[in-house]
């Protein structure tokens, strides 16, 4: 790989000029006809879907419903407790806010029982004004709320409250559950951000876009919604920090703090949003007066607090080509409407950045550290990408514009001090020493897991186009292997069906071997292999059962739909036992996805 020297400091400001290196008729063929169809359903935006015309008429609405119900709270009085309330929560109608003041310092225990399992919040901290939220709330149910104080003396008294939550949004997702074994499955509710695609091919007429276009839901064991958000703008991710709050990913050019009631705590604007593309196609801002600028040019796939309390996230950057080196690199490559598809003048490289809480940047990991775009080009240098999309969509002025590397992961192994990295485009994890250590300088490739990588791959088969790496301490990692390309498959040019599965390997890097240890496949309700041509997830959960996300299924009528299911491994060799099977979408008309599912406890921080 040529070595480019660089600015640390200027290095997402500046673009690279990559010259002189030959490419063989290998790999000029290998990245002309991955056949990655899939990142054209991966990179449409909503804003594109809003901007398509169409010749359908509007869809005639739906039968008036009934009136919904509104959340109201109560309120009471004590002598120790001098003054108690609840009241509806300030962004859904499935969250109270239980406010109590004590005539002396006290600790408050709020219990909210139903018919449901009761809502038990953390007893608050000494003191004389107390809040409380109330969370994970079924819809149009009343609950009896007790709210009890308890002084350090032993002097203790409860109040009576009552509390209806309301009726659900109507802007929700259809969501079908078909397996809820809750006795089997991990605590906790099942997190995700949904996603708006449409109507399918069959429509006959338009649906309005949902508003707001932005959501993120929360649904217990049985598939129930009892959490939900939502935002003017398309989340994209969210993760949960160890103090309880969520970190949303919006556009892939926000980064948005929120608490479990849904109010708003910070957010960080990246310079795509700040500078380069400020506005959707209506002139509407995407960041407001509050958004503090910091200094990378996207937050994209990836976004989680590390154990030191910074953030890792990826980042974007331009690396022009070099005119001579790349000509002829897409010769015999069409688009769709049987046009050449010109050779490429630049590419988007990712950088893995880790920021402060405050958005300012400690270190980098660019991509190109690593590879070279003409070296190894991936799977779509000679695609033509969606201009409306990320991650083209972040540098609008730019022409001839490739996706390279297309990193969807991100994570620290603390254990073994390594940096993981997912690249969808190169089908590949990488390992890098994230800091300085006995065995060498950080900034080291230590790794990689891919088809031709430098780990073989044992007892089983390398993934391709996959999301999501997780390490866990046994040595082992777990990868959604999405499977587009996969040698052998229909997508390929041969007889086997397309797959998707969740995998895990045990990596071994002085061996230099990658052993499949498991996998886990599904079938759709058809009978046929599922396939998720993009999106998808893996985690590891509290018991050891598996949550996987298949995120960006279709069928033949173009439905966008994801499903979300949880496993049980089987041991030694036994067959798996699925406990939880989501389907979000309802494969027939509309089409809505998530990226990844998460399991969360509203009252606890998170692991």
């Amino acid at each position: 790989m040529t070595s480019i020297a660089v600015d640390r400091r200027a290095r997402s400001r500046r673009r690279l000029r990559l010259t002189g290196l030959a490419l063989s008729a290998a790999l000029v063929v290998g990245a002309c006809s991955s056949g990655s169809d899939d990142d054209a359903a991966d990179d449409t935006t909503t804003s594109e879907a809003e901007a398509t015309s169409t010749t359908l008429p509007p869809c005639e609405p739906a039968e008036e419903a009934a009136e919904p119900v509104e959340p109201v709270g109560s309120e009471a009085t004590g002598t120790l407790i001098t003054e108690a309330a609840v009241a509806p929560g300030p962004h859904s109608v499935l969250t109270g806010v239980v406010t109590a003041t004590t005539s002396e310092p006290a600790t408050v225990t709020v219990v909210a029982t139903s018919d449901d399992p009761p809502i038990e919040p953390p007893t608050t901290e000494e003191g004389t004004d107390h809040t409380v939220a109330l969370l994970g709330l079924h819809a149009e149910t009343e609950h009896a709320v007790a709210v009890t104080a308890t002084t350090a003396g032993g002097d203790t008294e409860t109040v009576e409250l009552s509390f209806t939550s309301g009726s659900l949004p109507e802007y929700l997702p259809h969501l079908d559950v078909t397996v809820s074994e809750p006795d089997a499955m991990a605590p906790g509710i099942t997190l995700f951000n949904v996603r708006w695609w449409g109507d399918a091919t069959t429509a006959t007429c338009t649906t309005e876009a949902p508003d707001p276009i932005g959501l993120i839901v929360g649904l217990d064991a049985a598939g129930e919604v009892v959490w939900y958000y939502r935002s003017r703008l398309q989340v994209t991710d969210v993760t949960a920090t160890p103090d309880g709050t969520l970190l949303v990913s919006v556009r892939d050019l926000l980064i948005r703090e929120i608490d479990l009631l849904g109010n708003e705590l910070r957010e960080l604007g990246t310079r795509a949003v700040m500078e380069y593309n400020p506005a959707d196609l209506a002139g509407n801002r995407f960041a407001t007066d509050a958004t503090e600028a910091i200094d990378i040019d996207s937050a994209h796939h990836e976004l989680y607090e590390l154990d030191s309390g910074n953030l890792l996230t990826i980042s974007t950057e331009v690396v022009d080509l070099d005119a001579e080196a790349v000509e002829g690199m897409c010769d015999g490559a069409t688009d769709p409407d049987g046009e050449p598809i010109p050779d490429p003048a630049a590419v988007v490289a990712d950088i893995v950045v880790e920021l402060t809480p405050d958005g300012e940047v400690v270190q980098e990991w660019p991509m190109t550290d690593y590879y070279d775009p003409l070296e190894r080009p991936g799977s779509d240098m000679c695609l033509l990408p969606n201009p409306l999309a990320p991650p083209n969509f972040f540098y609008p002025d730019q022409a001839d514009l490739r996706d390279w590397t297309h990193a969807n992961a991100a994570v620290l192994d603390e254990r073994t001090n390594t940096l993981l990295v997912s690249m969808r485009h190169l089908d590949a994890v990488i390992g890098i020493r994230y800091a300085d250590d006995d065995a060498g300088p950080a900034g080291e490739l230590l790794w990689e897991l891919s088809p031709d990588g430098t780990l073989e791959v044992l007892d089983g088969e390398p993934a391709y186009h996959g999301h999501a790496v997780e390490p866990h301490d046994d040595g082992t990692i777990l990868y959604f292997d999405n499977g587009n390309g996969r040698p052998g498959t229909t997508q390929a040019g041969g007889d086997e069906p397309t797959y998707s599965r969740a995998v895990r390997y045990r990596i071994d890097p002085e061996a230099g071997t990658a052993t499949q240890v498991w996998e886990h496949r599904d079938l759709t309700p058809e009978g046929e292999p599922v396939f998720a041509g993009f999106l998808g997830d893996a985690d590891e959960l509290s018991n050891g059962n598996v949550l996987i996300t298949y995120g960006g299924m279709t069928n033949d009528i173009s439905a966008y739909h994801s499903r979300i299911v949880e496993v049980v491994p089987g041991a030694d060799g036994a067959e798996d036992r699925v406990v939880f099977d989501l389907t979000l979408g309802d494969r027939e008309t509309l089409g809505f996805t998530a990226y990844r599912a998460e399991r969360l406890d509203l009252y606890a921080p998170s692991a």
